[in-house]
């Protein structure tokens, strides 16, 4: 079975599902509007028939009462069972739809990515569309935490490749990618509670803010001290052994509570703001926890700590939410008195919960690591599935003092670009210091092809799969010049912000590095006169030969491809086009060689222009 048609298939088993999906909400949408009736009419009707048999007989009427309630009660669980399904479905439904959306790129059905672009002087994050609207990031981010997906951006950015991290994310994305539902029901179950996003390094913040150890143990002991010097006096006063002295002990016991409750106030103050983010993570932490990982063992190794017996997320978080319980007992003034007229109540469960969050800090830690790394390779591993055609790379590692193959790919394509619509080609680059020129007309691919070549290779350094047919890359650094504009604020010409920013690529390729700099440039110094142009870019070109670099440069200028003459590690490509019938056919297939065709003129002629 070809990829192309094991994509149709999910597309199609998607599309019925959503049309499942819509079917059995309306379902739940009848059944819930039916049972409120229900719950009113038992209600109204139960009053009215309280009311005649208590008028009739007393103890028919108590009878009628406690049947009637529990007829309400039993209505009300069913209704909220079907609340709870529909809630359920919905959102079910909503991610099958963006999953839909991302396989066919309709971008107004795609959630926007969280956070806006940096400034420029990032290597290639603007050039390669790898943030911002309709961008890379986009299309992947599935998170549900701000940590995930920090993750994932910060992978999608990294200027220096690390293998082994590769190699381990493409196991475990290799494994996810087999379990379509795994990260949809990581978003479900959080989704269920919490329709915002999971900030879990502020709910860290926050468990850390502790009291000071030794006030709270001082402010406990001696509460403990009074609470039993007051029960003492007062029940020897009450056996009459010693007068009534229990108001003097009791009073300095209210004493201590006043000039101490600080500390405790702002130790029970978030209390309730932590049991609602408790909330949030336990359900996401007790699906990893009894997830079946048999068939998964890089993933199962990733999830150790959610299984872990000895920090096991439901024994930390069963123990803080008890000592949440036991504080909301004082929340009724008369209760909160009881208890802690008696007994030192709130310094007592004020130092439980101090040390039931330090210890849930600890695992807190560890488990938002685990879960960060988890929803950034989740989001790899859904765009695998969406997209059963693209291929893992294979990394090549050279021996010691041996030449890398740069790239090698097979049937290459623009991730950003629909199905339908990719026209991918072959490449291959193949040692240090080589240069390729691609010449071409307007419009004919050569821009979008240097974004293909350097999006696939963010991809694939990130860990994830490749839109081709096969992939080699060693490894190396990615520098861009793609995107440069002027800027007003700054007073930079167009010319003189493209200058800066080769200027930068030629400092990052000077620099000492193990890994070689894979540039891609795009129109090389279209800011200025065409003799100008040629005598700059042939010297840049020239000055990038032969260094510890290679890459792709495209331009409109012929008289560059004379430089294969004299540069040994020189090689030129290009793009055409045909007019047929009046019209511009581009086919955008890579082809080797000069560009002999331009199209200026023509699109001129066609434009109505004088030519």
């Amino acid at each position: 079975m070809s990829p192309l048609t094991r994509r149709d298939r999910r597309e199609a088993l998607l599309t019925k599902a959503v049309a499942w999906l819509d079917g059995r909400i309306a379902f739940l949408d009848g059944q819930v509007t039916r049972f409120g009736w229900y719950r009113l009419t038992a209600f109204l009707g139960g009053i009215a028939l309280v009311f005649l048999t208590y008028v009739y007989r007393e103890w028919l009427g108590w009878l009628t009462l406690a049947l009637a309630g529990g007829v309400f009660m039993y209505i009300s669980v069913i209704h909220r069972r079907f609340e709870a399904s529909l809630k359920r479905h919905r959102i079910w439904r909503e991610i099958k739809r963006t999953q839909l959306a991302r396989m066919r790129l309709d971008w107004t059905n795609i959630p926007e990515a969280t956070g806006a672009a940096r400034e420029g002087d990032h290597p290639f994050e603007i050039d390669l569309d790898i943030t911002g609207r309709h961008s890379i990031l986009q299309l992947l981010d599935v998170t549900i935490s701000r940590e995930g997906r920090d993750r994932l951006e910060a992978w999608l950015l990294g200027t220096v490749p690390d293998p082994a991290a590769i190699r381990r994310r493409q196991n475990i994305v290799r494994e996810m990618a087999l379990l379509p539902t795994f990260g949809d029901k990581l978003q479900l179950n959080f989704r269920m509670v919490s329709e915002h996003q999971l900030e879990g390094q502020q709910f860290l913040e926050e468990i850390r803010q502790a009291i000071p150890r030794k006030i709270l143990n001082r402010t406990l002991a001696l509460a403990a001290v009074l609470a039993g010097l007051n029960g003492l006096v007062y029940g020897l006063g009450w056996l009459g052994w010693i007068p009534a002295l229990w108001p003097l002990t009791l009073t300095l016991y209210a004493l201590h509570y006043y000039f101490n409750q600080q500390p405790v106030q702002a130790s029970f103050k978030d209390v309730l703001l932590m049991e609602n983010e408790l909330n949030k993570i336990k359900a996401i932490l007790r699906f990893l926890e009894t997830y079946p990982y048999h068939q998964c063992p890089h993933l199962a190794e990733l999830c150790r700590p959610f299984r872990d017996s000895q920090i096991r997320p439901s024994r930390r978080l069963r123990r803080i939410r008890r000592e949440i319980a036991m504080i909301g007992l004082r929340m009724n003034p008369l209760m909160w008195l009881l208890l802690n007229i008696a007994l030192p109540w709130d310094f007592f469960f004020a130092r439980r919960l101090d040390a039931a969050k330090r210890e849930l800090a600890q695992d807190l830690d560890v488990w938002l690591e685990v879960w960060a790394e988890l929803e950034a390779l989740t989001c790899l591993a859904n765009y695998a599935w969406l997209n059963p055609a693209c291929v893992f790379p294979e990394l090549t590692l050279p021996a010691e003092g041996e030449a890398s193959l740069l790239l090698e790919a097979r049937e290459l394509g623009h991730p950003l670009i629909p199905a339908a619509r990719r026209v991918c080609n072959s490449f291959t680059l193949a040692q240090p210091g080589e240069v390729v020129l691609i010449t071409g007309s307007n419009m004919a691919g050569k821009s979008t092809f240097l974004k293909t070549i350097g999006v696939n290779l963010v991809l694939a350094y990130a860990g994830g799969p490749v839109v081709a047919e096969e992939m080699r890359l060693g490894l190396f650094r990615l520098f861009s010049c793609i995107k440069v504009s002027d800027s007003v604020t700054d007073g930079f010409s167009y010319f003189y912000a493209e200058v800066r920013r080769l200027k930068a690529l030629l400092d990052a390729l000077d620099r000492e590095h193990p890994y070689p700099l894979f540039f891609l440039i795009d129109e090389i110094f279209k800011g200025t006169n065409n003799r100008e142009r040629f005598l700059g870019s042939r010297a840049y070109i020239k000055t990038l030969a032969g260094k510890n670099g290679a890459g792709v440069i495209t331009t409109h200028d012929l008289d560059l491809t004379r430089l294969e003459e004299e540069i040994v590690l020189f090689r030129n490509y290009h793009f055409r086009e045909e007019v047929r019938e009046g019209r511009m056919v581009f086919d955008y297939a890579l082809r080797p060689g000069p560009c002999p065709t331009t199209n200026a003129l023509v699109i001129m002629e066609m434009e109505g222009l004088p030519v």
